[in-house]
């Protein structure tokens, strides 16, 4: 069987009235969502949703009838791993400067790992550009964003690939240390000091609305 698909064991017997056990490799099943045990008649059956790989094994039923007589039947599960895909694609994102963004894709199988890229090298995580799974869940998280973070993503599980964009664009330049009024003595110096976000900014200076042009 494959991953993915139920599967259904089936054991007849000649007598009506029988109780039956089922066992995964010598230990006993409980009915749960996963395994649903059914009976019609003189048919038993076992189904096992969602067959995953962790499901191979050894199924035996155990039947023992009004008198206490018993028998048994066993077979063989095995299930062939479906070939890793993304389900959900990559989507492009903007955001400005210093924002923290997030690339999110999942795929058809739990707890794998996918291989992220940028421009087509594969990425170094670290404490800014982090890598997260959570079951079938895949997310790539970019801190504190930079221009030299701009690009197209790609996600790659096997065969499968998705890719995104990545588009920033610039921060507003803002004033983190601001101007202070000044009082001097005639003829002595006065300095004016502000700080700004970025260290390239273009700063124009006015003194009553009027723009003041550097001279001697």
């Amino acid at each position: 069987m494959k991953e993915g698909q139920e599967i259904v064991l089936n054991c007849e017997v000649n007598s009506e009235g029988a109780k039956a056990k089922w066992l995964k490799n010598d230990e006993t099943i409980f009915e749960t969502s996963k395994f649903i045990m059914v009976q019609r008649d003189t048919v038993f059956s076992l189904r096992i949703k969602a067959a995953e790989k962790s499901d191979e094994g050894t199924y035996t039923i155990t039947l023992t009838n009004q008198r206490g007589e018993q028998a048994k039947c066993s077979a063989n599960v095995g299930v062939l791993e479906e070939e890793l895909r993304i389900t959900e694609p990559l989507e492009d994102c903007e955001t400005e400067e210093k924002k923290t963004i997030s690339f999110t894709c999942k795929v058809n199988r739990p707890n794998v790992t996918v291989q992220w890229l940028k421009a087509g090298q594969e990425i170094t995580f670290s404490k800014r550009v982090v890598y997260r799974v959570d079951k079938n869940k895949h997310t790539l998280i970019i801190k504190d964003c930079t221009m030299d973070d701009e690009g197209e993503y790609t996600a790659v599980a096997g065969v499968s690939k998705s890719s995104a964009e990545l588009i920033i664009s610039e921060a507003p330049t803002d004033f983190t240390a601001q101007l202070r009024d000044q009082t001097v003595t005639e003829f002595e110096d006065a300095e004016f000091t502000c700080k700004v976000s970025k260290e390239r900014a273009t700063v124009k200076w006015y003194k009553n609305g009027r723009e003041i042009r550097e001279g001697p």
